[in-house]
């Protein structure tokens, strides 16, 4: 069945996030619940200690459902 459904290429765009009020670390969350094996975490803006500490939290969750993170 797996082999019927597409590849989806998950990406965690902190802008877009930001414009309607949303947690990039719940997001992926959302995501691994759904079964994502890959995610893309993408934040194009000045990558401060805020955001480094959201991109470890993600790790993290990624690391712990056996997920790859770029």
């Amino acid at each position: 069945m797996d082999r019927l459904l597409s590849r989806v290429y998950p990406i965690v765009y902190t802008a877009a996030l930001s414009l309607r009020g949303g947690s990039p670390v719940t997001f992926a969350e959302a995501l691994l619940e759904g079964g994502a094996r890959l995610i893309q975490l993408r934040h194009k803006e000045h990558f401060s200690r805020a955001m480094f500490e959201t991109a470890k939290q993600i790790r993290d969750l990624c690391r712990q459902a056996r997920c790859a993170l770029v």
